[in-house]
C-alpha cells in the first residue's frame, strides 16, 4: 500500500449521528418534524425512508440537509404519513441509520406541552397579536377538549 493510499484510508471514517431522529407526534393537519446531526469523512449522502420505502420531497414534503444535519419536515401531515421514518447516512467509509415513528396525536394523547404550544399557535392566528420582538399578547386561554 502506497503511502498516499494509508493517508487517504487514515482520514475515512465511518458515518454515524451525534444526534438521532426521535419519535414525532403530530395531528391531522398539523406539522410533523424529524432532525438528525451526523458526521462522517468523506461526508455522507442522507436518504430518508417513511415504511422501508425513500421519501420523497414535494410540496408537503420538505428535506432539508445541510453541512451536519438534515431534517424532513412534514407539512400539512395526512393519514398515510404516519408510520416509521429512517434516516440513513452513507459514504464510501460506511453507513448508519437511525428509526423513529409519526404517531398521530389527537386532543386525548396530547401531552401538557403540546397542549401548550397548540394553544399559543390557536390564539396567535386567531386574534393575530404579535407584538414588539414578536412576543405573543395572550390574556386570557381557554381551552376546552371534548371527551
Amino acid at each position: 500500500m502506497e503511502m498516499g493510499d494509508r493517508a487517504n484510508q487514515a482520514a475515512y471514517a465511518t458515518p454515524s449521528f451525534s444526534l438521532e431522529i426521535k419519535d414525532s407526534r403530530a395531528m391531522l393537519g398539523e406539522r410533523g418534524y424529524f432532525e438528525c446531526h451526523f458526521a462522517g469523512n468523506p461526508k455522507p449522502d442522507i436518504l430518508w425512508y417513511r415504511n422501508g420505502k425513500i421519501v420523497i420531497a414535494n410540496e408537503r414534503v420538505k428535506i432539508r440537509t445541510e453541512e451536519h444535519s438534515s431534517t424532513l419536515t412534514i407539512y400539512p401531515v395526512e393519514v398515510e404519513d404516519f408510520g416509521f421514518y429512517k434516516c440513513r447516512a452513507m459514504s464510501d467509509a460506511g453507513s448508519c441509520e437511525s428509526i423513529a415513528k409519526l404517531i398521530e396525536s389527537t386532543s386525548e394523547t396530547l401531552t401538557e406541552e403540546e397542549r401548550t404550544q397548540l394553544e399559543e399557535l390557536y390564539v396567535t392566528k386567531r386574534n393575530g397579536k404579535i407584538g414588539k420582538n414578536g412576543s405573543k399578547k395572550v390574556e386570557k386561554v381557554e381551552v376546552v377538549v371534548e371527551e
